[in-house]
């Protein structure tokens, strides 16, 4: 899901929502934050008259592990490093020297990209701040009554978000195509799981006669490559035109999908819908 806002002083805000996570997710935000940054220069023709942008990823699976964070002067983590359990991270450019901000730089010296990982959160601890009660929302949202709210989530905020979602509440056809999505989703997940771990089992073997070292390199790519194209796109896909031949909103399925709007249109003009 992706919605794009404006505040009073012109400050551009991009919101992604996404269920599923893939290698290049870094680089596709970099793409859309430069995207709409640069986008602006359209309508003014004028450098001074850029605003800032932000974009704030909220995600449902973890983005940042001590696996794919690559720290100054190391190639890999350590063995036994512990567990990454910090659920909400600002980038920014800076000096890497000093840390200093820039003026010269105008917006650049902020935080301009939010990550957001829903299931980092544990809100067993309490909820001590506006983004952890939004947090712990997104995450039980299924399961709340605008009567009967936990502690923590009783404000008014909250509430309006409860009756909104009680208002778009699927009917029985669409809830069975959402659900028919999930399972697919979670099929596709297990499915990459197996397909690495049986390229990397592959890649062992081979790896005895041709060298360890290339024998896993190939398993790996081998495993990635059958699972990566094949899966959650087509299974997204299908839930899409189930959707469509219901002739259910558009607005419901980018929520239940988590597609951009240009991702719909184009199965849309596929199928020649």
């Amino acid at each position: 899901m992706d919605v794009k806002a404006e505040d009073e002083k012109g400050t551009k805000y991009d919101v992604e929502m996404q269920i599923v996570g893939h290698d290049d997710y870094g680089q596709r935000t970099l793409f859309y934050w430069a995207k709409s940054f640069a986008g602006q220069i359209k309508e003014s023709g004028r450098y001074s008259k850029l605003h800032k942008t932000i974009v704030i990823n909220i995600v449902d699976f973890e983005f940042f592990t001590s696996e794919t964070k690559k720290k100054r002067g190391r190639k890999k983590a350590k063995e036994n490093e512990p567990k990454d359990t910090r659920y909400h991270r600002e980038l920014v450019v800076k000096d890497s020297i000093t840390n200093e901000f820039y003026k010269q730089f105008g917006y650049f010296s902020i935080h301009f990209i939010h990550f957001v990982e829903l299931p980092k959160f544990d809100d067993s601890t309490g909820i001590k701040t506006t983004l952890e009660r939004w947090i712990t929302f997104l995450n039980r949202a299924r399961d709340l009554s605008g009567d009967t709210l936990p502690d923590g989530l009783d404000s008014e905020e909250i509430k309006k978000a409860v009756a909104e979602l009680e208002k778009m509440s699927f009917n029985e056809k669409e809830q069975e195509y959402y659900e028919n999505y999930m399972k697919a989703v979670m099929d596709e997940r297990s499915r990459l799981e197996t397909a690495t771990r049986k390229g990397l089992e592959r890649g062992l073997e081979q790896g005895l006669e041709q060298g360890i070292k290339k024998g896993i390199e190939q398993g790996i790519k081998t495993g990635m490559e059958k699972g990566k194209e094949e899966g959650i796109k087509a299974g997204i896909e299908k839930t899409v035109l189930g959707f469509l031949q219901q002739n259910v909103d558009d607005t419901i399925i980018l929520a239940a999908t988590g597609l951009t709007q240009s991702e719909l249109a184009t199965i849309k003009s596929k199928h020649n819908l």
